[in-house]
């Protein structure tokens, strides 16, 4: 094999790898986005039954 098609091939290998990298950094992005909307959910459905409580006991 020619150097030059060794230097392509590894140019490729490197973009390829390069390529796969930012895709996966993307779906940990997006994954821990998701992650913190769920949260951010979940405690907003707690506040929102603490404040029915407070609600309940105010009227009772």
């Amino acid at each position: 094999m020619s150097p030059f098609k060794c230097k392509v091939l590894a140019s490729l290998s490197e973009t390829f790898l390069m390529n796969q990298y930012i895709f996966f950094m993307a779906v940990i992005k997006n994954l821990n986005h998701e992650k913190s909307l769920q949260a951010l959910s979940k405690y907003g459905r707690m506040e929102a039954v603490e404040l029915e409580k407070e609600i309940d006991y105010e009227i009772s």
